[in-house]
C-alpha cells in the first residue's frame, strides 16, 4: 500500500482480466467517491481510460444537487462524466430492487466487450451480503458472496474494493478533505441491508471486532469450494449431456444424488442461461417430479424463463416463451464450442472433429435450423430422404424438430445434431448413427 495507491488498486487490477477502459459507477456517496479519487490519482499510471457515469434515478428530493457534485467532482479530477436519467417502477417488488435493476442496466450499455464496470463495493458490504444470504439458508454461491470480477454485459464487473474496510474508505475521504453525498434512505432500517449496517454488525464488532474481515476469509474458502464443485460437475457433463445440449437421465442417474443436483445446478446456470440458479426447493421438484417420473410421463417444471421438459429419457430446457426464428443462421468455427442460451443448445467442437478427420478447427460450419423441405442422405435407400419423415421413425417430439441444429458444410447436410451424421465428407457417403441414429 501507498500514498499514491492506498488500496492497492494496480495490484488487484493486473490479477483481473485485461481490459482497454473502465466505467466508474459514480453515486457521489462515501464509496464511490474514495474509489474515483483513488482511481484519479493513478490515472497516468493506467493503460485503460476512464469513464464515470451516474444514475438520476430522481427519487429523492436532492437528486439534482447529487448530479451538480458529481459533475464538479469529475470535473476536477479531469474524468469524464455520463449522466443517465431513468425511471424506476417498483411495482410488485422492493423500491430498493427496482432502483438496482435499472441502474445496472443502464450501466451495461456502457461495457463493451473491451471494458469493464468498476463498482466500491467494499469489506463491509462483502459481510452484509454473507449475513442475508446466511439467513436465507443460502449455499456455496450464496455464502461466498461477491465476487471481485464477473462477466457483465459484452464485458466485466469489477469490484477492486472488496479486500478494504468501510473504515479505510472514510479515513482517506477524510484525509483527502473529499465531500461526498449522505443519502437519507441508507439509515432506513426497513431495509434489510441498512438493519444489518445500522443494528447488527456494530453489535457483532463490538465483541468480535475482526468479524468482517473473518467473514471475508470464509466467503474467499466457500469461492474455492464453488470452484471445485464447478470442475466436478464440467467432468460429469461430458458424460450426461447428450450433443443436442439435452441430459441423459439415466446416465444422470447413475451418480451420487448430490452430484445429480450439482451437475443439474451447473446444467441449469451455465448452459442454459445465468437466469436459472434454483433453491434448493426447486432442484428437489425438478428431482422429484421430472427425474424419477414414469418414462412416457412428459412432466414440465418452470424455473424462471425457463421450461425444463422430460421427454422419453432426456431432460430439455426450453424458454418460457417459446418463440424462436428459424431464419437464424450461425457460422460456427470448431476451435470453441457454440452456445445458443435461448434454446439450451451447447455443442462442442470436439463432437464433430472426432467423427470428421477431414475437418480441423480452422472449418468452419453454418448451422441452421429446420424450415421445411430439408432432405437427408440415407445410406440403406441409397436416396435423399424428407428430415420430417426421419424425425417421425426417430420419434422426435414436435416442439423439438424446429430447434435441432443442422450442421452444413457448404450446402450439404452434414448433420442432425444429437441424431445422425453423415460419416465421410469425401464423397464416400455412408450413415452413422448418433443416438437415435437411422440407417
Amino acid at each position: 500500500m501507498t500514498v499514491e495507491d492506498p488500496f492497492s488498486l494496480l495490484t488487484t487490477f493486473e490479477r483481473l482480466p485485461p481490459v482497454r477502459k473502465y466505467i466508474i459507477a459514480l453515486s457521489g456517496g462515501l464509496d464511490s467517491v474514495a474509489l474515483m479519487h483513488s482511481l484519479g490519482q493513478l490515472q497516468n499510471r493506467l493503460p485503460q481510460s476512464l469513464l464515470a457515469v451516474h444514475i438520476h434515478h430522481g427519487l429523492m428530493a436532492d437528486a439534482d444537487l447529487w448530479t451538480r457534485q458529481c459533475e464538479s467532482f469529475c470535473q476536477k479530477l479531469r474524468i469524464p462524466l455520463e449522466i443517465v436519467k431513468v425511471d424506476v417502477d417498483s411495482r410488485g417488488r422492493s423500491l430498493e430492487a427496482a432502483a438496482r435493476q435499472v441502474r445496472y442496466a443502464a450501466l451495461q450499455k456502457y461495457v463493451q466487450a473491451d471494458a469493464a464496470l468498476l463498482t466500491a463495493h467494499h469489506q463491509d458490504d462483502q459481510a452484509e451480503t454473507i449475513l442475508l444470504h446466511l439467513i436465507k439458508g443460502a449455499g456455496s454461491a450464496g455464502l461466498a458472496g461477491m465476487p471481485v470480477s464477473k462477466p457483465f454485459g459484452r464485458g466485466w464487473h469489477f469490484r477492486p474494493l472488496l479486500p478494504v474496510s468501510r473504515k479505510m474508505l472514510r479515513e482517506y475521504v477524510k484525509q483527502q478533505k473529499l465531500s461526498f453525498i449522505e443519502d437519507p434512505s441508507n439509515l432506513d432500517t426497513q431495509h434489510e441491508r441498512n438493519y444489518l449496517r445500522q443494528q447488527i454488525i456494530p453489535e457483532l464488532k463490538s465483541r468480535w471486532p475482526r468479524v468482517v474481515s473473518g467473514m471475508a476469509r470464509s466467503a474467499q474458502h466457500q469461492s474455492d469450494n464453488l470452484r471445485l464443485t464447478k470442475d466436478l460437475a464440467e467432468l460429469d457433463i461430458k458424460y450426461i449431456l447428450e450433443p443436442d445440449g439435452a441430459l441423459s437421465i439415466p446416465r444422470l442417474k447413475t451418480l451420487a444424488k448430490q452430484r445429480q443436483k450439482n451437475c443439474l445446478r451447473y446444467w441449469l446456470r451455465y448452459l442454459g442461461g445465468e437466469d436459472v440458479n434454483p433453491t434448493a426447493n426447486q432442484l428437489a421438484s425438478l428431482m422429484k417430479e421430472l427425474i424419477n417420473s414414469n418414462w412416457d410421463a412428459e412432466p414440465e417444471l418452470l424455473l424462471g424463463e425457463k421450461i425444463i421438459h422430460r421427454y422419453r429419457d432426456r431432460l430439455y430446457q426450453l424458454p418460457k416463451q417459446n418463440i424462436f426464428d428459424n431464419e437464424k443462421e450461425y457460422k460456427w468455427q470448431l476451435n470453441k464450442p457454440l452456445k445458443i442460451p435461448s434454446l439450451g443448445i451447447y455443442l462442442e467442437p470436439w463432437s464433430v472433429l472426432a467423427k470428421y478427420q477431414n475437418l480441423s478447427q480452422k472449418d468452419k460450419l453454418l448451422v441452421r435450423f429446420r424450415r421445411g423441405g430439408e432432405k437427408f442422405y440415407s445410406h440403406k435407400n441409397k436416396q435423399h430422404r424428407p428430415l420430417k419423415k426421419l424425425f417421425q421413425e426417430w420419434g422426435v417430439p414436435s416442439w423439438r424438430r424446429n430447434q435441432i441444429p443442422l450442421l452444413y458444410l457448404g450446402e450439404e447436410l452434414l448433420i442432425v445434431w444429437g441424431y445422425v451424421s453423415v460419416s465421410h465428407i469425401d464423397g464416400k457417403r455412408k450413415l452413422s448413427r448418433e443416438n437415435h441414429g437411422y440407417e
